[in-house]
C-alpha cells in the first residue's frame, strides 16, 4: 500500500529519474532502498491513471534501473520489474479502452486481455521474475508451504519457526529487512495482479468457453501463476502478522476476492491447480478476512462461473 505522506518528505520525486548509480550510492550511504521502492509504488499507482505513453516510459526506466541493480540489490531489482510489468499491462488496458479506465472498452476494439496475451515476451519476463522471487522468499518451499485445506490448522509460531529456519539458508534473509522486503513484494504483487484479475473476470465467458481469441494455455498459466503467488504471499504475511497489526492488510483484503476468483476461473481453462484455487477461496471465506461486500462479490462470481460451466455441460466442474 503506497505510503504517500512519509515518502513525500523522505525521498524526492526526482529520485525516479536520477541515474541508477547515484541512487545506489544513496542506498549505500544510509538512505534505504526500501523507501525508494515505496516511492516507486506510490508513483506507479499515480501513473496508472494517466496515459499509456507515461506508463510505458516509466516502465522502461524501471526496467533499466532493475538491470543496473541486478546482483547488487536483490530481490528489490526484481520487485522493480514487477512494477514495470504492471505498468506495461496497464498500457494494454488503456490501449484497448481508448480511455483512462481499466474496465471500459468499445465493442469494436480488441479486448485488453487479447492484447495482453499477444505480448508473449512480457508474460515470459513476468514468469521469470515470479520464479526468481518465489525462490528468494521460499514461499513455496516444502518448509514454508502453508496448506489451504480447511482441515489444516497452523499457528503463527509454527510459521515463524519455518520462516526462521528457511531464512537462515539465505544470506540475504539473514538481514533485518527480510520481513520489510516481503511486504514490498506483496504490495508489488497487488499492483500487478489487481488489474490482471479485473481483466480475467471481465473475459470470464471467453476464457471458460475456450474462445479462439484466447487460446494460449501457456500464457494463461503465467497469469494464473502470478495470481496464485499473490494469494500465497498474502496468506503467508497474514498468518505471520499479529492480530493488532492486521489493519495494514485492509487494502489487500479488498483485492484478494477479485484475485481469488480470477485464479479459480483460469484453472478451469489451464486444468492446473484447480484444487488449490478452490481451497484458497474456502480458506478466505472461513477465516473471515473479507467484509460483506467481498463475500457478495465471491458468491455472485462463483454462481456466474457455475452457470457458464452448466451451459457448457461441464457438470463435473460445476460440482467441483
Amino acid at each position: 500500500m503506497p505510503l504517500e505522506p512519509r515518502l513525500s518528505r523522505s525521498v524526492p520525486f526526482s529520485a525516479l529519474i536520477m541515474p541508477s548509480k547515484f541512487i545506489l550510492w544513496q542506498v549505500e550511504t544510509g538512505n534505504t532502498f526500501i523507501e525508494f521502492v515505496e516511492l516507486v509504488s506510490y508513483c506507479a499507482n499515480k501513473c496508472r491513471i494517466t496515459s499509456k505513453d507515461l506508463c510505458t516510459a516509466v516502465a522502461l526506466h524501471l526496467n533499466k534501473m532493475a538491470g543496473d541493480f541486478r546482483q547488487v540489490l536483490e530481490p528489490l531489482n526484481l520487485i522493480l520489474r514487477l512494477y514495470a510489468t504492471g505498468l506495461n499491462f496497464t498500457g494494454c488496458n488503456i490501449q484497448s479502452s481508448g480511455s483512462d479506465s481499466i474496465t471500459s472498452k468499445s465493442a469494436d476494439d480488441e479486448s485488453a486481455f487479447e492484447i495482453l496475451l499477444d505480448d508473449g515476451d512480457e508474460l515470459q519476463h513476468l514468469a521469470t521474475s515470479i520464479g526468481l522471487l518465489d525462490n528468494y522468499f521460499h514461499i513455496n518451499s516444502k518448509e514454508n508451504k502453508v496448506s489451504f485445506s480447511a482441515e489444516h490448522k497452523v499457528t503463527v509460531g509454527q510459521i515463524y519457526s519455518h520462516m526462521e529456519s528457511d531464512y537462515e539458508a539465505s544470506m540475504a534473509f539473514a538481514q533485518k529487512n527480510g520481513k520489510a522486503y516481503l511486504l514490498l513484494y506483496l504490495n508489488a504483487l497487488k499492483f500487478l495482479c489487481q488489474p490482471l484479475a479485473e481483466l480475467v473476470n471481465l473475459e470470464r465467458v471467453q476464457i471458460i468457453a475456450e474462445s479462439e481469441a484466447i487460446s494460449s494455455s501457456a500464457k494463461l498459466c503465467h497469469i494464473q501463476n502470478a495470481l496464485h503467488q499473490f494469494c500465497d504471499v498474502f496468506l503467508f504475511c497474514h498468518c505471520c502478522t499479529s492480530e493488532n497489526k492486521r489493519e495494514e492488510f485492509d487494502e489487500n483484503n479488498k483485492a484478494i476476492s477479485s484475485v481469488a476468483v480470477a485464479a479459480f476461473t483460469l484453472s478451469f481453462r489451464t486444468r492446473i491447480n484447480m484444487q488449490k484455487s478452490a481451497n484458497f477461496i474456502r480458506h478466505v471465506i472461513s477465516n473471515g478476512w473479507i467484509q460483506l461486500q467481498g463475500l457478495k462479490f465471491l458468491f455472485v462470481n462463483l454462481h456466474n462461473i457455475g452457470v457458464i460451466l452448466y451451459r457448457k455441460r461441464q457438470l463435473k466442474e460445476v460440482s467441483f
